[in-house]
């Protein structure tokens, strides 16, 4: 008998509450970001850079792209994302690039401000 009684108060706890979840909406906050990537379409627009040593570039907004597996950073005042190969990165905002060289080789980035 109470076990019966547990398990139907539990359900109408249960179903009161999925109730009011669905009723009372949950305010959403999106924030815009700054740097937007799409895999490459065209990258003949781009002007070709060489680093072979650590460094921190500001750069003004623009696009960036790697062909290879760097350790390169866009770092942004609220986004900081380290950059995959053969994707070109669309950055609306002024930003940092920070380079990581760990194999002492030379570092080829293209960048475009726009």
């Amino acid at each position: 008998m109470y076990v019966i009684m547990i398990i139907i108060i539990s359900i109408l706890i249960l179903e009161s509450y999925l109730l009011i979840k669905n009723i009372i909406p949950v305010s959403e906050i999106r924030e815009k970001k700054d740097v937007n990537f799409k895999k490459r379409v065209n990258t003949q627009s781009l002007d070709e850079y060489s680093i072979n040593c650590d460094k921190k570039i500001q750069h003004k907004s623009g696009k960036i792209y790697i062909k290879n597996d760097y350790n390169l950073f866009i770092n942004t005042t609220n986004y900081s994302t380290l950059m995959k190969k053969d994707y070109i990165y669309s950055i609306e905002v002024p930003f940092e690039l920070e380079i990581l060289n760990l194999s002492e080789e030379n570092i080829i980035y293209y960048y475009k401000e726009n």
